[in-house]
């Protein structure tokens, strides 16, 4: 899905804060720092002993680019990160920050009433 977007192209287009906008946080829902901007909204979901919790949903797709992005830019920052120009150019900056997304926030598990990351998928190109 994300190799529909070329590395050269500005993310910025991509990115919105309009997620955030309007969404109010919730007290004693978890949150996943940082990441305001992808907030799609609330849910529900029922756990057991503990009934019905509101969780905080995320659009993972919008994680996703906005990850990428910054992994471009901090490579535009640093181009001298250890790696060589060539492999700087042979990067999957989207598949990098899918797999760290995949890992280090869904994998985060902490307790029951975690967030949902909701895969959308990205408009047709026209």
């Amino acid at each position: 899905m994300y190799e529909q977007l070329p590395l050269d192209e500005s993310l910025d287009s991509k990115l919105s804060d309009d997620f955030a906008n309007g969404q109010e946080k919730i007290d004693g829902v978890l949150y996943a720092d940082g990441w305001d901007d992808c907030l799609l909204g609330h849910g529900n979901i029922f756990h057991g002993s503990d009934g019905q919790l509101t969780v905080a949903i995320y659009d993972r797709t919008q994680m996703v680019l906005k990850l990428a992005k910054e992994f471009m830019e901090d490579v535009e920052a640093n181009p001298n990160n250890g790696m060589s120009a060539e492999e700087n150019a042979d990067r999957d900056f989207y598949a990098e920050a899918d797999e760290y997304i995949s890992f280090n926030v869904e994998g985060a598990y902490i307790q029951p009433g975690m967030p949902v990351y909701a895969t959308i998928p990205l408009p047709e190109k026209k």
